[in-house]
């Protein structure tokens, strides 16, 4: 009889803890398979709280998920989920790009504030091309690199800090989709589990599609924040893609260069001769001098030897370095954001779409046990603010690391 009983206490162990590990699948359990528009949302949540909770500039209060699309690989799996918020007098109120499985970081950017800077290209592309929205679809292929165009279209276009062109689909070969390095593999790993541990110990569930996301007794994912932001950032009405003719080839060095120069007028006016007649024409000097339309790209060593001249003939010089070799460190990016300097960022676009260069202007370091979640503040030349934290990936993607360039002017 005893051991019948324990037999049967055995039995009711098992069947309790299958029925515990049954609550946990419904939690987000990713891999190379895509998770469903549920634990995309869960993992927004758990983001969103966590940041909250980690820093005094974050998400506003009573924000909810106003529209959530799916963003596609060129095969036309999902690659990534895109969610817009509004606040709560219906005002866009930032947006989340979260990854669709350990093929992606999980958190791949996000904004606290306005639209997706792919909902303009998007609404770019459908006027200029008379399409319809249901007609249209995004897609990711990694690192930051997107596209948007007609399902149906052997064209699409590229949307980059380089403009927004139309190339053929077939051009988006495997040297264009970035893939993770082996180091960059574990990295992505430890972030995927940071957030799952969050969502478990938070007990996320029962997402709904107009959530109010409240922090309540909620646990952060991140144990402390570094973090910093370059003087007035805000202030500066940056140089954009939509600025200038869209025949203008890979544009995003000179706009880049106009903007470092933007930055430093705005915040000291002994700075003003570095603006000459106008911006318009300081971005035309500068795309000519870099020989753009000869080369049909900008080459670091030519952007760096530019700009210094640049600032010689218009200021009293500036302190410079370049980082080369598409892994520059962490720090050597975060340094000088510290010393209150913005930094020229370079991604490779591919063998097909030549170098994009971004300004980083601050960045946010999230730390725990299991690994460190960084973000860089960046004016991408999508959009006049700047307001986009981007994933960073030196060292995670396989040929798409991070050059950078340091300008300060003396």
């Amino acid at each position: 009889m005893k051991k019948r009983i324990i037999i049967n206490l055995l039995i009711c162990f098992v069947l309790v803890g299958l029925l515990v590990n049954t609550k946990y699948v419904n939690l987000v359990q990713a891999s190379e398979t895509i998770i469903s528009a549920d634990d995309a949302k869960k993992l927004a949540i758990a983001q969103i709280n966590s940041d909250r909770l980690t820093d005094s500039e974050s998400f506003k209060e009573n924000i909810h998920i106003n529209k959530m699309e799916n963003l596609y690989s060129m095969d036309g799996t999902i690659s990534a989920y895109l969610l817009a918020f509004e606040d709560s007098d219906m005002k866009p109120a930032g947006y989340i790009i979260v990854g669709a499985s350990r093929n992606q970081v999980p958190i791949i950017e996000y904004a606290y504030k306005g639209r997706c800077f792919l909902d303009r290209a998007k609404q770019y592309i459908i006027t200029k091309d008379r399409l319809t929205e249901t007609s249209v679809e995004i897609y990711y292929t990694g690192g930051l690199n997107y596209y948007i165009g007609d399902k149906k279209n052997a064209y699409i276009y590229k949307v980059s800090p380089n403009g927004i062109e139309l190339i053929k689909r077939e051009e988006i070969n495997i040297s264009e989709v970035s893939v993770f390095n082996y180091n960059g593999k574990d990295e992505a790993n430890n972030l995927w589990k940071s957030m799952e541990n969050n969502i478990r110990e938070n007990n996320i569930n029962n997402v709904k599609d107009n959530i109010t996301l409240n922090d309540g007794n909620y646990k952060s994912a991140y144990n402390s924040i570094t973090s910093s932001k370059v003087k007035d950032y805000d202030k500066t009405s940056y140089l954009t893609i939509y600025d200038h003719d869209d025949n203008i080839i890979q544009p995003s060095g000179p706009i880049c260069g106009v903007n470092v120069l933007k930055y430093w007028c705005g915040v000291d006016v002994k700075f003003n001769n570095l603006k000459q007649k106008s911006w318009d024409t300081l971005f035309e000097n500068i795309y000519d001098d870099l020989y753009i339309a000869h080369y049909s790209k900008t080459y670091p060593e030519d952007y760096l030897e530019i700009m210094k001249n640049y600032f010689s003939e218009n200021a009293e010089g500036c302190s410079s370095y370049g980082y080369y070799n598409f892994n520059t460190s962490w720090d050597n990016i975060t340094d000088e954001l510290d010393n209150k300097c913005p930094v020229t960022i370079i991604l490779q676009g591919g063998i097909s779409f030549g170098y994009e260069y971004l300004l980083g202007l601050g960045y946010k370091e999230f730390i725990n046990d299991t690994g460190n979640s960084r973000y860089i503040l960046v004016a991408d030349g999508l959009g006049s603010e700047a307001n986009r934290y981007v994933n960073y990936f030196t060292g995670y993607k396989s040929g798409t690391g991070i050059a950078a360039i340091r300008l300060r002017p003396n």
